[in-house]
């Protein structure tokens, strides 16, 4: 059975291609041109994403999901990184991951 690529119509030969599976319970497929084009795939969850997804570190090519972003990470206030809250550094009620803790707060020896 040919598997065809969702989004370009083209067949997907590739023994690798990305498999989503909506709201609604549908399979969708996606050849690795088309994927890299704007898709990516949640480090948390493994689910395929589009559009809503959220750098875990801006400097990491790695992604999360809306869902995840908002039930497992919290958000460093000073680079906008998520951050797993077990890592996570509060003060005055605020986020900071363990980088920019380190560089805001001098903590006295």
């Amino acid at each position: 059975m040919k598997t065809i690529c969702d989004k370009c119509g083209a067949e997907i030969v590739d023994a690798v291609h990305y498999q989503d599976t909506d709201r609604q319970g549908n399979e969708h497929h996606l050849c690795n041109k088309c994927y890299d084009e704007g898709y990516r795939t949640c480090y948390e969850c493994g689910e395929v994403i589009v559009d809503a997804f959220s750098d875990i570190h801006p400097d990491l090519d790695e992604y999360i999901c809306a869902k995840c972003e908002d039930e497992k990470f919290e958000m460093c206030v000073a680079c906008g990184s998520f951050v797993n809250p077990e890592k996570a550094h509060h003060h005055n009620n605020m986020t900071y991951c363990e980088e920019c803790a380190h560089n805001h707060f001098k903590y006295k020896e």
